[in-house]
């Protein structure tokens, strides 16, 4: 029996489509490569998230010195280990909100909770021995733009590293790859 159209025109009955057995071997094709891209974009997720933490940290240490610069006067930045929080010093003198740009009172970062903060000399946050509830590391910018200096490494759960370096001299605040730590 030939096929016809509407319009009586025949048609060719060798074309075929795909067959079940087909059909499942490109869809388990698929799920493999699946299963293989998955974690390793899970990982670029965490590893993205822990760079801006690390950026976050470095431009809040860059706002203090600004601070210090504008004002005229010293900014300490506080650093509590064991929570991961940075904190700028409320200066000496009486100031206003208008001063400090805040209405909530200075300001603060605090860190998410798989990124955790280590001193230079390797003094991991959770383990630190100050339980005042004081900084652990504190980095003072001067009025004329230099710095107390320090670095400090940052480590999250999968333990990549993340390096803010801050130059006594020039006050000069940097984001350092692991490399570049000697």
């Amino acid at each position: 029996m030939i096929r016809t159209s509407l319009t009586g025109r025949a048609l060719k009955t060798d074309a075929r489509g795909f067959t079940l057995l087909e059909t499942i071997i490109v869809l388990i094709i698929i799920s493999i490569g699946a299963l293989l891209v998955v974690p390793r974009l899970a990982s670029a997720i965490d590893q993205a998230r822990f760079q801006a933490a690390v950026r976050k940290a470095a431009a809040f240490l860059r706002q203090a010195r600004v601070r210090a610069i504008e004002q005229g006067r010293p900014c300490k930045v506080d650093v509590t280990l064991s929570e991961g929080k940075f904190a700028v010093n409320v200066p000496e003198r009486s100031s206003t909100a208008s001063e400090l740009n805040e209405t909530n009172g200075p300001p603060l970062l605090t860190l998410p909770d798989e990124v955790k903060v280590e001193k230079e000399d390797g003094s991991r946050s959770g383990r630190s021995q100050n339980n005042s509830g004081t900084s652990d590391v504190a980095i003072t910018f001067f009025p004329w733009g230099n710095s107390s200096g320090g670095r400090l490494m940052f480590v999250d759960k999968d333990d990549r590293r993340g390096y803010i370096d801050v130059d006594p001299i020039s006050g000069r605040v940097r984001v350092l790859d692991s490399y570049e730590v000697s």
